[in-house]
């Protein structure tokens, strides 16, 4: 089973991390589930999470259940098809 991490980050701050530090990597490898500074990370490629580990706390969490979450504002970056879709 596919773990799910969390990191405490501005999205922004964070996206420009993706496209400076994780350029080479395969991007159907990994999903981004975030709202303003909450950003869920799935990814089964262990290689990965050791480059983002290298710069941010990855924190072993569940993933929200966004269709149901009262506040919303969820989005989706990478490969959203590796979080499960709840309902």
């Amino acid at each position: 089973m596919m773990k799910t991490y969390k990191v405490i980050e501005d999205w922004s701050t964070f996206q420009q991390f993706i496209v400076t530090d994780l350029n080479q990597i395969d991007k159907n490898s990994i999903g981004f589930l975030y709202r303003k500074t909450e950003i869920y990370i799935r990814c089964h490629e262990e290689s990965i999470l050791n480059l983002i580990r290298k710069k941010y706390t990855l924190t072993p969490g569940e993933q929200p259940n966004y269709a149901l979450d009262k506040e919303g504002g969820w989005l989706f970056a990478g490969n959203t098809q590796l979080f499960d879709i709840i309902f």
